[in-house]
């Protein structure tokens, strides 16, 4: 019996050790109040944002053909730059030079789709918004 009693008590002290660690690591993941705010300020930040973009292609006067065209060719990039910027974890010397390029060739493809004016109204728009959003960066982030 003494046996038995010393294997339940290893068993039972085990079961705690487990519980607590897996206790830790779930408080590790949960994420903080600030967190949480700064995520769904991000998110408040991005629906601005794509509602702002949405109202400039209606301001164009696109046709449905050309506001897939160029949603998609939009949605192509966006996803290339992420993957820079994922790439370079932050070294924006490393990323200006691909970004760029990226930008070049996602110009080339708009100015296929968009009239003249209608391309010389989006960058006009695109400047405009990346002026706003470099504005609103820290004071160590500005290149």
């Amino acid at each position: 019996m003494n046996f038995i009693n010393r294997i339940f008590f290893l068993a039972t002290l085990i079961l705690i050790t487990i519980c607590s660690m897996s206790k830790d690591t779930a408080a590790q993941n949960t994420p903080t109040p600030e967190a949480k705010q700064k995520k769904e300020q991000k998110r408040g930040d991005r629906e601005e944002q794509q509602a702002a973009y949405n109202v400039m292609l209606d301001s164009l006067g696109l046709t449905e053909q050309q506001r897939e065209d160029v949603d998609f060719i939009n949605t192509k990039y966006r996803a290339q730059m992420q993957q820079i910027r994922q790439t370079n974890e932050g070294d924006f010397a490393a990323m200006r030079p691909k970004m760029m390029e990226l930008r070049e060739k996602q110009n080339t493809e708009l100015k296929e789709v968009l009239s003249e004016e209608q391309f010389t109204q989006y960058q006009k728009w695109m400047e405009e918004n990346r002026s706003r959003r470099r504005g609103n960066r820290p004071p160590g982030n500005r290149n």
